[in-house]
C-alpha cells in the first residue's frame, strides 16, 4: 500500500488525549493512543509511508518512525480502519520494537476497540416494562434473563433485576425493562406495563 487510506465511514472526536473513533458501518468505536491517532489523520491517500514516518520523527520524536507506521498500520488494518488492506510490510514485530525502542515504548501505536452500544444501550435505562417470574436459586436472575427472556425480546433493554426467596429451591425475580417497540409489554406471564 503506496498511499494508505481510512475508511470514509468514520467519525473522529479527541478526547482525553486520545483519538476517539466511530465506526458507523460496524458499529464500533475504537480508541487510538497519539501516535496510531497521528498516522490514521495522515491515511489520506495521499501521504505515503516515508512522509508519514517523517511527520511522527518531526512531530513526536519518534524512533524507528518507518517501523512504527507500519506498525500503527497493521493495527489500523486489523480494526477495520483502512480502505486497502496493508499487505507485507517489513516491520519489526511489536516484541522486537519493544526491545529497540526501550524508555519510548508508550510511542508504539495502541488500538483498543469494542462494539458502540446502541441508541437503547447507550441511554440512562428508564423501564416501561416489568415481568415476573419465578426460577430456580442455582440461576441468577440475570442468567435467566439473558438466556430464557431476551432471545424472546432481543431489542429489550434489562435495566434492573432483583430477586426474593420464595423458598423450596425457588426465588422470585422482578425484571424492570425497556421495550423499545413501545406497544406495550410483550411478555405474557406476569408482564405490567407502567403506564
Amino acid at each position: 500500500m503506496e498511499y494508505p487510506k481510512k475508511v470514509d465511514n468514520l467519525y473522529l472526536e479527541r478526547l482525553d488525549g486520545e483519538l476517539c473513533v466511530y465506526d458507523w458501518e460496524r458499529k464500533m468505536v475504537h480508541a487510538l493512543n497519539p501516535t496510531a491517532a497521528s498516522v490514521l489523520e495522515m491515511c489520506d491517500g495521499q501521504t505515503s509511508v516515508a512522509q508519514m514516518a517523517a511527520r511522527l520523527e518531526e512531530e513526536l520524536n519518534v524512533p524507528q518512525a518507518e517501523n512504527v507506521v507500519w506498525l500503527s498500520l497493521a493495527e489500523l488494518e486489523q480494526a477495520d480502519l483502512l480502505a486497502e488492506k496493508v499487505g507485507d510490510s517489513k516491520t519489526l514485530s511489536r516484541r522486537e520494537m519493544l526491545k529497540a525502542m526501550g524508555v519510548a515504548v508508550a510511542l508504539l501505536p495502541v488500538v483498543t476497540s469494542i462494539v458502540a452500544p446502541t441508541p437503547a444501550q447507550a441511554q440512562t435505562c428508564v423501564p416501561n416494562c416489568t415481568y415476573i417470574d419465578f426460577i430456580p436459586t442455582q440461576i441468577s436472575c440475570e442468567e435467566w434473563w439473558q438466556n430464557s427472556i431476551s432471545p424472546e425480546i432481543p431489542e429489550a433493554v434489562l435495566c434492573s433485576a432483583s430477586s426474593r426467596d420464595v423458598g423450596d429451591g425457588f426465588q422470585e425475580c422482578t425484571f424492570e425493562y425497556f421495550d423499545p417497540e413501545g406497544e406495550g409489554c410483550r411478555m405474557e406471564n406476569g408482564a405490567e406495563n407502567f403506564d
